[in-house]
């Protein structure tokens, strides 16, 4: 995503986006968490506009292509 107009910094699975149209913002995190549980990559957004569908769609397509079994899940608070 280094290449993107809106990436702002990061690299990897850790990256902060911002769109300069719409001041939307997308965070990208890889989290490890302690015990038996995997990993997983968060994709979080300021407004769920274009930029996160955008990223998450790249993401998605990253992720799947290192795994024969990949979950999606949304969490709304």
């Amino acid at each position: 995503m280094r290449d993107w107009p809106e990436f702002v910094e990061g690299e990897g699975y850790a990256v902060r986006l911002r769109s300069p149209e719409s001041e939307e913002s997308v965070d990208v995190a890889y989290v490890e968490r302690d015990g038996e549980e995997a990993p997983y990559v968060r994709v979080r957004s300021t407004a769920g506009q274009e930029l996160f569908e955008r990223t998450l769609g790249a993401v998605t397509y990253a992720l799947a292509a290192h795994s024969d079994n990949l979950m999606i899940y949304r969490w709304d608070p």
